[in-house]
């Protein structure tokens, strides 16, 4: 009898084989929800709802990673891990044979997520949502309704009039538009991409571009690009929708950085009320206005990748991965911020190392890809390119100095009070934003000793500064005073201590106040003596509507005859320029006319003298169809069909409607 009791029952002994069962088992179930995805994406784009796709794959991806205490957390961080994969698979989607086609970009991102779920062993789950999640989205998205909603206000002229307040735009939406049409990075096919953009800008850092133009193919259901207009529309949309998304990541990354002691209530609202309107009212803006949507893009990294390294994930391999995927997308989107994100990278990584030490092939593995496929930017930009030369360029735009005394001295005393300076993320964040202030400062001494004078790119270079300071305002909650106390008589050590963090952000206060040195972040712009960057985009006062009239007709009303190339004509010079770039890449297809016309120097349209002039036009070899706007110029015009009547040359004159 106790041998019967003793004996295990049937059902519960070992059967031969039952792990090779559960493996077929699993493998049979991945296949079927592989081929249902497949089947959902195909339907999708039958449907005509593509757009469904992107949604489905960020929260899938949030559904499998782990970390984060909000529902808001976790998607933040399967999208910093989505735009760096996104820009490393553009270049599969550029050699493989269906380009930018949705349903099968969204099936294999699919298939991608349901496998890692298989390997992992992972099921989908995903934390609630927070009160501070709401908080951060509606800045988020207020900010981005304030800038966008002047291009709602009017039609395409009123919106080619706002996009002309920096000429980059026309530029960017070439490469856009060019990615659209070939199915890929421009870089890797030069003599097709030749027939779209400027050779000049071939080799630009295109992760914005990419993943604008593959979400465009989602929201359109089509890899096909658009008639120029609707194309552009939509290019302005993923402008804007990218600065949106540097508000979000500021944001989202001073509370991560600042911890619950910042993620509830009152002070995660203050938090945010302050970050938002910071950056809508200074120099940020700018970037907007002027048309740097690959630089806002690279911002937005930035801020991310600040908030994972000074407060990492519980699990080294995702927060190794998801540092992977932010380098991984800066050297797409925009290199010049790389080598100080690499620096703080390479420190956190080597401050970690006892971590790492359990796995060690997974981690060479994964910093060895993403080294390589970060550095795929950098190395075609200078090496194929001409990046390396353009360091040298002038300064043509200045930052506010005051802005980044001021939230330095402002965090510094946040960071020196009592619970700051016990607290690691603290230290840790001080790594990261002196990488980047190292950097800086070696391309600002490289530019002084080469040239005797600093340049744009460094400027450049103090935006990210400035992005890494913002994520870290998260610490002035530290300098609400904690209850009352009654110790002893403190020493003078202790005195100086606590004296510190009040005087730090009494000089902060003044140098927000430009008393320092003269140029407070919330100082007019240079050109103005009464608004800044943000109040004068949102009343209107930065358009140039003329110019804008003028390129929706010519595009419209007068396109060229097959062969012609459309050259604009105005008494300024930059206005000439302008004009023809802007009606250029509407009329799609790249005439080397108009690029000489363009950029060959000395003689090119930034010229205004009338022997400058006629040497532009004989030198175009092709024919041309000469838009003016201006008496001036249309007599101009017609002095050379009257002097050189074997050029062909067409006159449109278009004096009377300017």
């Amino acid at each position: 009898m106790s041998q019967v009791l003793l004996e295990p029952a049937a059902e519960f002994r070992p059967r031969p084989g039952s792990g090779r069962t559960r493996l077929l088992v699993a493998i049979a179930r991945t296949a079927a929800l592989v081929a249902l995805a497949w089947l959902a994406t195909a339907g999708a784009d039958r449907l005509g709802a593509d757009w469904l796709v992107p949604p489905l794959i960020l929260v899938g991806t949030a559904s499998l990673l782990r970390g984060g205490r909000t529902l808001l957390d976790r998607l933040v961080l399967a999208l910093a891990l989505l735009l760096g994969a996104t820009c490393a698979a553009g270049l599969l989607f550029s050699v493989w044979p269906w380009g930018l086609d949705p349903p099968r970009v969204g099936g294999a991102g699919l298939t991608v997520l349901i496998v890692l779920g298989a390997v992992l062993r992972r099921r989908p789950h995903l934390p609630r949502p927070a009160l501070v999640d709401a908080l951060v989205l509606l800045g988020a998205t207020g900010g981005t309704l304030y800038l966008g909603r002047p291009y709602l206000t009017g039609g395409f002229g009123h919106r080619l009039g706002l996009a002309m307040a920096g000429e980059d735009l026309a530029r960017h939406f070439s490469i856009f538009d060019g990615i659209r049409a070939t199915g890929g990075y421009l870089f890797l096919d030069p003599a097709q991409a030749n027939r779209y953009v400027y050779e000049g800008i071939i080799r630009y850092p295109q992760g914005f571009h990419l993943t604008a133009a593959l979400l465009d193919g989602f929201l359109r259901s089509s890899p096909a690009p658009a008639n120029s207009t609707s194309a552009f529309d939509h290019f302005l949309g993923f402008h804007t929708a990218t600065f949106g998304l540097l508000i979000l990541a500021v944001a989202w990354a001073a509370l991560w950085i600042g911890g619950p002691l910042v993620r509830v209530g009152a002070r995660a609202a203050l938090v945010v009320a302050f970050l938002v309107p910071f950056v809508l009212y200074t120099d940020l803006t700018s970037d907007y206005v002027s048309g740097y949507p690959s630089e806002v893009f690279g911002l937005a990294l930035v801020a991310l990748l600040v908030a994972v390294l000074a407060r990492p994930l519980p699990g080294i391999r995702t927060q190794l991965v998801i540092v992977c995927a932010l380098l991984v997308g800066i050297g797409f989107g925009y290199y010049l911020y790389l080598p100080g994100a690499a620096i703080g990278a390479g420190l956190w990584l080597l401050a970690c190392r006892r971590r790492m030490r359990g796995r060690p092939a997974f981690t060479v593995a994964v910093a060895a890809l993403a080294t390589a496929l970060a550095l795929v930017g950098p190395a075609v930009g200078t090496l194929l390119g001409r990046a390396a030369t353009a360091l040298s360029a002038p300064a043509s735009i200045h930052n506010s100095r005051d802005v980044l005394l001021a939230l330095t001295l402002a965090i510094m005393a946040g960071a020196l009070t009592r619970s700051g300076r016990r607290a690691r993320v603290w230290r840790r964040y001080g790594v990261a934003i002196a990488s980047m202030a190292l950097f800086s400062a070696a391309l600002g001494g490289y530019q002084v000793a080469t040239r005797g004078e600093t340049g744009y790119y460094f400027e450049k270079s103090l935006h990210a500064l400035e992005i890494g300071l913002l994520a870290g305002v998260g610490v002035l909650a530290r300098l609400v005073p904690a209850p009352a106390r009654c110790p002893a008589r403190p020493a003078l050590r202790r005195r100086l201590a606590s004296g510190l963090p009040p005087l730090l952000l009494a000089t902060s206060t003044l140098a927000a106040l430009g008393v320092v040195n003269g140029d407070s972040p919330f100082r007019p712009r240079v050109d103005s003596e009464h608004s800044n960057w943000g109040r004068s985009w949102a009343r209107g006062d930065l358009t140039r509507a003329a110019a804008g009239r003028t390129v929706a007709a010519i595009y419209s009303d007068h396109p060229p005859r097959p062969g012609e190339v459309t050259l604009v004509f105005a008494d300024i010079g930059l206005h000439q320029y302008d004009l023809t770039l802007f009606v250029s890449v509407l009329q799609r297809g790249v005439r080397p006319g108009v690029y000489r016309a363009l950029y060959d120097t000395p003689a090119n349209l930034v010229q205004t003298d009338p022997a400058t002039l006629q040497t532009v036009l004989l030198n175009i070899r092709e024919p041309i169809e000469a838009v003016t706007t201006t008496t001036t110029t249309t007599t101009f015009i017609r002095w050379m069909q009257a002097h050189h009547p074997s050029l062909p040359l067409r006159l449109v004159d278009l004096s009377k409607l300017s």
